[in-house]
């Protein structure tokens, strides 16, 4: 009898795990799926570096970010725009990583970053957190494009 109740309970035990690792397995396919629609367009145009992500831009995808600027870095360009038109939420995680690019390609890669279709909620934001002292923003891609030639 005693045997029986012991498998009873480690079939019991066992349940929730599984229900964990389905549960984990759905999450991931979700996360996937989101990260997916976030796109990294890029551009050369002359001496300028043109960004154009779409989407949710987090710590995660602003590091995906981060490496795209970084490889044209080592390409050789000193002008960056990272047209935000296309993201739609930029979370808190988010906002820092945009901060650590912008001290990162001015400070380190002596670099110039500039930001165009940025809301008003953000650049509110932008300009709370000191992004906007070293990122210059501009209205809109056409605007940025004129003043960086």
């Amino acid at each position: 009898m005693q045997d029986k109740t012991a498998s009873q309970h480690i079939t019991r035990l066992k349940q929730p795990i599984v229900f964990v690792k389905e549960l984990t397995e759905t999450v991931i396919q979700i996360y996937s799926f989101f990260m997916a629609l976030n796109k990294f367009n890029s551009l050369k145009h002359g001496k300028l570096f043109i960004v154009r992500p779409s989407g949710y831009l987090s710590d995660e995808t602003g590091g995906l970010l981060y490496n795209q600027l970084l490889a044209a870095v080592k390409e050789g360009y000193a002008c960056f725009l990272v047209d935000l038109t296309e993201v739609t939420v930029i979370n808190s995680p988010g906002v820092t990583r945009l901060l650590e690019i912008a001290e990162d390609l001015t400070a380190v890669h002596h670099s110039e970053l500039s930001l165009c279709g940025v809301s008003e909620l953000y650049r509110e934001i932008f300009q709370v957190t000191g992004l906007a002292s070293l990122a210059t923003i501009y209205d809109s891609e056409q605007e940025a494009l004129t003043a960086l030639g």
